[in-house]
């Protein structure tokens, strides 16, 4: 993980869905109806970042699209 969190206990709300995990706050979820906090553990976070890094190198240098955003 390259960025500094505040950690809590909590849900993890990526991939593992452990309860009573040490969390971080990582950005909002917006569903229709409202807005909610999403908090990760460590290895979601870390998992969540290789794929980000792996796409990043898939798409080649410098190029950063958002997802469905065509050239």
């Amino acid at each position: 993980m390259t960025r500094a969190a505040q950690w809590q206990r909590g849900t993890c709300w990526l991939y593992c869905r452990r309860t009573d995990a040490l969390v971080a706050w990582i950005g909002p979820v917006h569903v229709s109806g409202g807005t909610v906090p999403m908090y990760a553990c460590p290895d979601c976070l870390n998992a969540l970042e290789r794929m980000a890094y792996q796409r990043l190198r898939a798409q080649g240098p410098h190029i950063h699209r958002r997802a469905g955003e065509q050239r």
